[in-house]
């Protein structure tokens, strides 16, 4: 539940979203003053695995699926440090990019990693689908972006999985209902 709530307030920039426990393994988010179904669920339905994956030096289509196991993780979204992630403009190119840094002990394995394979490249995916494939081109001892072809909802929900981590189950949505604010009804 903490999860789809950061989340709602991450992604979909709703600060005074909450939730509610429901029976049956339900849960109730509420989003005052937001009315995008789609991109609510979107956001919230998302499982939120991000995984940082060996191609061998080919890229992938971003869009493209990639089977669990098909290629080695060589990092995921748990090893990096929440408190660095942010979706923005990048001001050099102009292009939505998050901006992330790997926590202390997976700082040095991702700049050695990415250090030795300057000129192929590193894939990213968001539930197995591809985000960015992008070819390396320096070491990235500090802190790195995502790019790629991201709207800037799209980054902010790869922001809020990245806060939030993977959720523990899938969530779907049952139902969506728009609630007008002072809305009366005649008896």
């Amino acid at each position: 539940l903490a999860g789809l709530v950061a989340r709602a307030r991450e992604g979909l920039g709703v600060s005074g979203a909450s939730g509610t426990a429901l029976p049956d393994a339900q849960v109730e988010i509420a989003l005052p003053g937001f009315t995008d179904r789609a991109e609510a669920a979107a956001t919230l339905s998302a499982q939120g695995v991000v995984r940082f994956i060996d191609t061998s030096g080919n890229p992938l289509l971003v869009g493209a699926t990639v089977g669990a196991g098909q290629y080695p993780t060589l990092f995921t979204g748990s090893q990096i440090d929440p408190a660095s992630v942010g979706a923005q403009t990048d001001p050099q190119s102009g292009q939505t990019v998050v901006v992330f840094a790997f926590k202390g002990e997976a700082a040095s394995p991702f700049a050695n990693n990415n250090g030795s394979h300057i000129g192929q490249y590193l894939t990213v995916t968001l539930d197995n689908r591809v985000i960015e494939s992008a070819t390396i081109q320096s070491r990235i001892a500090g802190p790195g972006q995502i790019m790629g072809d991201l709207s800037l909802a799209q980054a902010q929900t790869l922001a809020a999985c990245l806060k939030s981590g993977a959720l523990p189950a899938l969530v779907t949505l049952v139902s969506a209902t728009v609630v007008q604010k002072g809305a009366t009804h005649a008896g």
